[in-house]
């Protein structure tokens, strides 16, 4: 079992979080290109920047980067969720020369050849960012089915992309892990600054303050000139 329901349960926030906490020196935990993640640890008491991140998305982006070899082949068509393949424009320009788009699904597709129903994704998020009470509880086994949906994954796409990385990475293979927790660092750092502030420089903020108007009239001034 993969999923727990935490919504209005304290009590089971509370156990989840003592799991992630028995696990945080030694093993890894994927986010997929965002903060929820790391905000979901905060939501639980937990300090994320604690624990040891591995972002899915950014990690198969840096994959790509000068790799033509992922950069086209198989790909889910992001409009229409149709199997496409494509071929880079050197090999042969009539054909389809479209890049491999940088999502999730077109991760797990063009790695482990896995097709996630991506409608039904963003039918259960659409349900979940509603926050209707009465509309949760009536799906919340779909609900868990969309949380499992892709994390079931990870470790399988994480080993695959290991052997993507050993074969291109040659001699600095050996600091994979370290790069990739460099990368995945952003996730932690990003959700505490979303959840308590963005850190500014007062005095700019201040002296912004107290020269608006100039400054605007200024603007329009220059705006007038041109």
């Amino acid at each position: 079992k993969y999923s727990e329901w935490l919504h209005n349960d304290k009590k089971m926030i509370q156990w989840v979080a003592k799991k992630f906490e028995m696990y945080r020196d030694t093993d890894f935990v994927f986010v997929c290109y965002g903060t929820a993640e790391p905000r979901s640890f905060i939501s639980m008491g937990l300090n994320p920047i604690d624990f040891q991140w591995i972002d899915m998305l950014c990690e198969y982006k840096q994959l790509k980067n000068h790799n033509a070899r992922l950069t086209y082949g198989n790909y889910l068509d992001p409009k229409t969720g149709n199997q496409k393949r494509s071929c880079p424009p050197w090999i042969n320009p009539r054909k389809d020369n479209s890049k491999v788009p940088s999502s999730l699904a077109n991760c797990l597709w063009n790695l482990l050849g896995i097709n996630l129903d991506t409608d039904h994704k963003n039918e259960m998020r659409d349900i979940i960012i509603r926050g209707d009470e009465r509309e949760l509880n009536m799906n919340r086994k779909s609900i868990l089915e969309y949380c499992e949906s892709d994390v079931v994954y990870m470790p399988d796409l994480w080993k695959q992309m290991i052997v993507e990385y050993e074969r291109v990475m040659g001699s600095e293979f050996v600091n994979l892990e370290k790069y990739a927790l460099t990368r995945g660092d952003w996730s932690a750092d990003i959700s505490k600054m979303e959840s308590v502030g963005i850190p500014l420089e007062m005095d700019c903020v201040e002296n912004l303050s107290k020269n608006y108007d100039v400054i605007v009239d200024k603007l329009i001034q220059r705006c007038v000139d041109t």
